[in-house]
C-alpha cells in the first residue's frame, strides 16, 4: 500500500498539477471512496451468507445487508426484504482494495460513468468473483455468487480531470481516448 501512496503523491499529483491549472492544491481530484455490492434478486439464505462472507474476505471489513425501500409486485419483492449486500471502503481499506484491484485482477468489463452532484463515479462489474485468490480456493462456497459491482467515487470537477485520474491510476487503458 505504501507504493500506492507514494505513486499518488509523487506522480499523479505532479502530473495533475502540470496538466491542469489549480489555484489551491486541495482541489486536486482524488478517489474518495469505493463501494462494493452484490444484487441478489431471489433471496436465499445460502446465497446471502456467501455474498456477505465474500465481501468480508475481499475487503477485511464488515458488510451490510441492503433491504428494499419499496415493494415491487412484478419482481415479487416486499418492502423491507433483503435484496443484496454492500460495503463502503474509505481511507486505508480503500487503498488496500485498490492495490488488490490494480495488481491481481483483470478488468475486462466495460466501465460506466455516472455524474453525481459533486463527483464522477466509475462503475464496473467483475463477472467472475473467483478472480480473487482468497475466494478461488473456496470455490464450493462462492460459486453461486453473481457479478460484483464496484463503484469508485472521485472528487473530480470535470470530465477531463476524471478521465486523466483514471488513466493515471491505470484503471482504464492508456490508449482509450474516450468512451
Amino acid at each position: 500500500m505504501h507504493f500506492l501512496n507514494n505513486y499518488k503523491l509523487n506522480i499523479i499529483n505532479y502530473d495533475l498539477l502540470n496538466k491542469f491549472f489549480y489555484k489551491n492544491s486541495f482541489r486536486l481530484p482524488k478517489i474518495k471512496r469505493i463501494n462494493l455490492y452484490f444484487n441478489i434478486p431471489n433471496f436465499e439464505n445460502t446465497t446471502m451468507l456467501s455474498a456477505l462472507t465474500a465481501l468480508e474476505i475481499i475487503s477485511s471489513q464488515k458488510s451490510k445487508v441492503i433491504n428494499s425501500r419499496a415493494s415491487n409486485i412484478s419482481l415479487k419483492i416486499k418492502k423491507g426484504s433483503p435484496i443484496g449486500c454492500k460495503i463502503n471502503l474509505s481511507k486505508t481499506k480503500k487503498n488496500y482494495f485498490l492495490t488488490k484491484l490494480l495488481l491481481e485482477l483483470n478488468k475486462t468489463e466495460i466501465p460506466k460513468i455516472k455524474k453525481s452532484k459533486n463527483s464522477f463515479v466509475f462503475s464496473f462489474q467483475l463477472k467472475t468473483i473467483l478472480q480473487f485468490p482468497e475466494l478461488k480456493y473456496n470455490y464450493q462456497y462462492f460459486n453461486v455468487l453473481s457479478k460484483l459491482n464496484i463503484n469508485i467515487i472521485t472528487t473530480a470537477a470535470s470530465f477531463p480531470e476524471y478521465f486523466f485520474l483514471l488513466k493515471s491510476y491505470k484503471l482504464i487503458n492508456a490508449n482509450v481516448t474516450q468512451w
